[in-house]
């Protein structure tokens, strides 16, 4: 087990200590759909409300493939390389490449189109609400060395946090 990955566990455990209090800032929205959050030696059970987490099947994979395909043959260099990172980011998590996280693959060549350069950045970036820490994910692959504070509820911060690669 890698360093990384013992202290990804141990914050799950704390953050799960955690999990019983109220958080006063908890929509109706997610007190309906975390509701039935939990978690065990197993892994997480209840996932809803998150975001995208469709495990990787082939009509599945065929399915994004063939709807996505327009930003699989565009212009866009970067893009097409977020895309590309995204997808092998999808399959290590044993997930498909699936709108959600097309969309932060967007945001991040949005975000390099229009000047702001994150790599190499010695200041903080924060990511609120990551969901399955997909856009966290594809910062780490695209730029080494970087510093992100990610801010969510608890459950969610558990998911967002065993999702990192």
């Amino acid at each position: 087990m890698t360093e990384s990955l013992r202290v990804n566990k141990e914050a799950i455990s704390r953050l799960w200590a955690l999990n019983s209090k109220p958080e006063r800032g908890r929509s109706s929205y997610w007190q309906y759909y975390l509701r039935g959050f939990s978690f065990d030696n197993a892994g997480f059970g209840g996932l809803r409300g998150i975001g995208g987490n469709q495990k990787r099947k082939i009509v599945f994979l065929l399915l994004h493939y063939l709807l996505q395909s327009v930003y699989h043959r565009g212009r866009d260099g970067r893009l097409k390389e977020l895309c590309k990172t995204g997808r092998e980011i999808a399959r290590k998590q044993g997930r498909c490449f699936d709108l959600d996280q097309l969309r932060q693959a967007c945001t991040l060549s949005f975000l390099a189109e229009n000047g702001a350069n994150v790599a190499g950045t010695e200041d903080y970036i924060v990511i609120i609400g990551d969901g399955f820490a997909n856009l966290t994910n594809l910062f780490l692959s695209s730029a080494r060395g970087i510093k992100i504070i990610i801010i969510n509820l608890t459950p969610n911060l558990m998911v967002d946090i065993d999702y990192i690669l």
